[in-house]
């Protein structure tokens, strides 16, 4: 008994030691993808912000070209960046991946109330014709318009505010 637990002892220092020298040989490894990680979401969020900026500012005519397009690229930027934020948030092994992930869905969060109850750019959609348009084109505006008065967009300054507020706190 004596020698299967010196043995059992023996083996846990050495693959306790051995997976200690691993680690400290990953980590380097391990910042970069983090690194790496951080680099990704702070291009995405940026990416996203200007696009709403032009948005936002949009001069002259609003059309299908001008308000839904960029509209749809902003959509694919921040559901695709927001879908791998999630996941890594919930599953990455890396805890600095991890944290990396929440604070960019929370930086996410707060863009996607931003864009939500932006009043220049649901009075852009208001203004896009789409009396030509397909079918897909039609359904994208039709509940584009509908998410943004189910926001509350068309509210009040005051309730706006309000709304802004009770999502930052969730």
């Amino acid at each position: 008994k004596k020698c299967i637990l010196s043995i059992l002892i023996t083996t846990s220092i050495l693959s306790t030691t051995y997976a200690a020298e691993e680690a400290e040989k990953a980590a380097p490894i391990i910042d970069s993808i983090s690194a790496a990680y951080s680099n990704e979401c702070r291009v995405q969020l940026e990416t996203a912000e200007k696009i709403f900026k032009q948005l936002e500012s949009l001069e002259g005519e609003k059309t299908i070209r001008t308000v839904l397009e960029p509209l749809n690229e902003l959509s694919m930027v921040l559901n695709n960046t927001a879908g791998k934020a999630s996941l890594f948030y919930n599953v990455h092994p890396n805890e600095n991946v991890r944290n990396v992930a929440e604070q960019h869905q929370q930086a996410l969060s707060k863009l996607g109330t931003d864009i939500s109850i932006s009043r220049p750019l649901y009075e852009a959609l208001l203004k896009v014709d789409v009396s030509n348009a397909d079918a897909k084109t039609k359904r994208m505006h039709e509940h584009s318009l509908r998410g943004y008065r189910r926001s509350g967009v068309d509210k009040s300054e005051e309730v706006r505010k309000r709304i802004r507020k009770i999502r930052e706190e969730l």
